[in-house]
């Protein structure tokens, strides 16, 4: 794999790259394979069919207080998938879309009335995103180490960890944290930003865009500002969540809650 990005360590807060924001609505360690204690296949949680969530208490994001959480063990294939995944994300997994929006009202109007649409579907996405991400906790979930019992192969036990929002508002601000929107220039097509942001950001170089332990799903934006009713959305996914099929249906989901 190339490395056009090894000036990305210091992208900022959360991790955004150059180039891209937040919206204002509202690095991996290579893993080390190593045996702790040997088990049984049927012994391990991760195997038993029907495994389940288990109710935990954690320390909030300020680490004041203790919040409801849940947590369960990663099944096998999600284990090997986790495994590239903190190798520089080699199992990553993405879906492309492109939209061009055809309100009768902003195609009449000038580039500012354009823009104002733009927004206003930007504003309906993330709720649906927001919605997806409830409906589907593995992508709003983190991945830590979990256990002493080693996996059989020698793989360190994992976890999935979830923690809930308590409001409505806490939810819409916790998916704004995990998309990112890219404004092109002037002179670059819409379809030559999409290629870009895949090579760069997606396809090679380091991971930037995701991390096992905070963020296991990410949305991008990529908008024209002469064309700001053309936009292409990325979606960006570790493969320890979902597989490629899952997140095609993922995509289908979020279009037909009115996302387009």
């Amino acid at each position: 794999k190339t490395n056009p990005r090894a000036s990305l360590k210091s992208a900022g807060k959360r991790g955004v790259p150059p180039g891209f924001c937040t919206l204002g609505l509202a690095r991996c360690t290579v893993y080390t394979l190593r045996a702790r204690s040997r088990m049984k296949w049927s012994d391990w949680p991760g195997y038993r069919a029907g495994h389940r969530w288990s109710r935990i208490r954690t320390a909030n994001a300020s680490g004041v207080e203790q919040v409801d959480a849940f947590s369960r063990p990663l099944g096998l294939l999600e284990s090997g998938f986790d495994v590239g995944g903190q190798k520089q994300g080699q199992s990553d997994i993405h879906a492309l879309l492109k939209v061009d929006l055809q309100p009768a009202e902003a195609t009449e109007g000038g580039v500012d009335c354009q823009q104002n649409w733009s927004d206003r579907f930007i504003e309906r996405l993330l709720l649906a995103w927001t919605t997806v991400r409830d409906r589907h906790p593995l992508l709003a979930s983190s991945v830590r180490d979990g256990g002493d019992a080693c996996i059989p192969g020698g793989v360190k036990p994992r976890e999935f960890v979830y923690v809930p929002p308590t409001s409505f508002e806490a939810a819409v601000g916790a998916a704004q944290h995990t998309v990112l929107l890219h404004e092109t220039g002037p002179s670059e097509s819409l379809d030559e930003a999409c290629l870009a942001i895949l090579d760069r950001y997606i396809l090679n170089g380091e991971r930037v865009l995701l991390d096992q332990s905070k963020c296991l799903a990410r949305l991008v934006l990529i908008r024209h500002p002469v064309e700001p009713l053309k936009l292409g959305l990325a979606l960006v996914v570790a493969h320890v969540v979902r597989p490629a099929l899952a997140s095609g249906s993922r995509a289908r989901k979020a279009n037909a809650r009115g996302l387009l």
